[in-house]
C-alpha cells in the first residue's frame, strides 16, 4: 500500500512538472510532447541524418550505395586501427553538427541526452556484443582543457549512455600531455599530435577486459586509436568504440 501511494504521488508530480516546464525539443527549442528527456520533436527528427544504410564496418562512414556484402572503406583499409570498430548513430552535419557545437562549447550540458537515446539504439548493431563489455571508457581531456571548457563533454555521453545501457563508467585513462586542439590537423598531423598523449590511470585492472570508448565526434578516428592502442598495450582484451556523430 505504501509503494502504491508513493508511485501515485509521484506520478502526479510528474505531471505537474510537465505542465509547468513541458519537455523542450532540444533542437527547435519547441514543446516536443514527448515525456522522456531529451527526446527530439517529430519535426526535428526528420531533419537528423542517421546512418541508417550501408557504412563501413569498421569505422560508420555511410555510403550512398547498398552493397550486397559487408565492407571497409578505402581510409580503414589503408590503415589498421586498434579498436575493432567505431559506431556512429548519426552524421555530424546540418542540425547535428550545430547541436556538437553547442554541446562542447556552448556550455549546453543536457545535449548529451538526445545523443545518448540515439546511441543507445546501437545496443543491436552486430558488430558488438554488449554483454561482453566491461564498461564505458570515456575520452579523456587534458586538466587545462577541462578547466577551460567547464567539463568533459565524452564523460557527460559516456554516464547518460551507461544508464541506458545498464553499465559502468570506467575513466581508467587520463590525459598527461596538453595537445592543440585536432579541429585543423590532417590525418597524419592527428596520429603525431596524439603520440603518447594517454596513459592508463594507476591502479586499473585491465586484464583481458573489453571496453568500449566513448566520444563526441569521429572524424579520423586518430583519438579513438591511441586511446584503444594505450588500453590494449596495458592488458585490455579488445577495445570497441562510440560516438555520438560520424563526420
Amino acid at each position: 500500500m505504501v509503494a502504491q501511494a508513493v508511485n501515485s504521488v509521484r506520478g502526479w508530480v510528474e505531471v505537474a512538472l510537465g505542465l509547468l516546464w513541458p519537455h523542450r525539443c532540444p533542437v527547435c527549442g519547441g514543446v516536443a510532447g514527448e515525456p522522456e528527456t531529451g527526446r527530439v520533436c517529430a519535426n526535428c527528427e526528420e531533419t537528423i541524418p542517421r546512418i541508417t544504410g550501408r557504412q563501413c564496418e569498421v569505422c560508420s562512414r555511410p555510403f550512398p550505395i547498398n552493397f550486397s556484402e559487408a565492407f571497409v572503406c578505402q581510409s580503414c583499409r589503408d590503415r589498421q586501427f586498434h579498436f575493432v570498430a567505431s559506431l556512429a548513430p548519426v552524421e555530424a552535419r546540418g542540425t547535428v553538427r550545430d547541436m556538437i557545437h553547442r554541446f562542447k562549447y556552448g556550455k549546453q550540458r543536457w545535449l548529451a541526452e538526445p545523443f545518448a537515446l540515439w546511441m543507445a539504439e546501437l545496443s543491436s548493431d552486430h558488430r558488438i556484443k554488449l554483454e561482453e563489455i566491461e564498461g564505458l571508457v570515456p575520452v579523456p581531456l587534458h586538466k587545462k582543457r577541462e578547466k577551460e571548457r567547464g567539463y568533459n563533454q565524452s564523460l557527460l555521453l559516456a554516464e547518460a549512455l551507461a544508464k541506458k545501457w545498464k553499465k559502468p563508467v570506467l575513466p581508467v585513462l587520463e590525459r598527461v600531455r596538453y595537445t592543440e586542439t585536432q579541429t585543423h590537423f590532417d590525418r597524419k598531423e592527428r596520429m603525431q599530435n596524439l603520440r603518447v598523449a594517454f596513459r592508463v590511470r594507476a591502479g586499473a585492472e585491465l586484464q583481458e577486459k573489453k571496453f568500449l570508448l566513448v566520444d563526441d565526434v569521429f572524424t579520423t578516428g586518430s583519438t579513438l586509436d591511441e586511446c584503444a592502442r594505450t588500453l590494449l598495450d596495458s592488458g585490455a582484451g579488445a577495445v570497441w568504440a562510440i560516438t555520438a556523430a560520424r563526420a
